[in-house]
């Protein structure tokens, strides 16, 4: 296969990722309005992440790659990264709103609603980054990102204190 049809190929898979990450990420919402438990597809996510990586990483040493492809490959590397991270987020999420579910009392967390409101901003952000192909645009949801781990422990917390009054 050549340089470039590998290259969409990885394109192609990113995409998929994205999709199954941002339907994680509505599953939370909805669960969260819905007060009804689901499940997320963070394992599937996790084989796109190592299954893309490996790709770049096999263009980068087998193929000649120059600056245009390799801006790509390398963009395309701190993508799924990105990607990976808010699936996660989505898991934490749908963790804490099964115990909200479970609880005697639902009880609404303002840190919850927050997260929820991070995480939808990291997907715009991280999409917008790559449809612009974008690296400071990329390299600032690493900055978001450690302000949503940084609420989930808020969020960690407030349920913790919910549950003991």
């Amino acid at each position: 296969m050549l340089k470039d049809e590998l290259i969409n190929e990885l394109k192609i898979r990113c995409i998929r990722m994205m999709e199954l990450t941002f339907n994680d990420v509505n599953l939370a919402i909805k669960s969260l309005k819905e007060h009804k438990d689901n499940t997320v597809n963070d394992d599937e996510i996790d084989a796109f992440h190592m299954e893309i990586e490996s790709e770049c990483l096999k263009i980068l040493l087998k193929e000649q790659v120059y600056s245009k492809d390799l801006r790509v490959v390398t963009g395309i590397l701190k993508l799924v990264d990105d990607v990976e991270r808010i699936g996660d987020h989505a898991e934490d999420l749908l963790w804490c709103i099964s115990k909200l579910n479970h609880a005697e009392k639902f009880v609404e967390l303002k840190a919850l609603n927050k997260q929820i409101e991070e995480v939808s901003e990291l997907i715009t952000l991280t999409l917008k980054a790559y449809l612009q192909e974008d690296i400071d645009l990329a390299n600032e949801n690493i900055k978001s990102d450690d302000a949503i781990d940084k609420t989930y422990l808020e969020v960690l917390d407030e349920l913790e204190e919910k549950k003991n009054t």
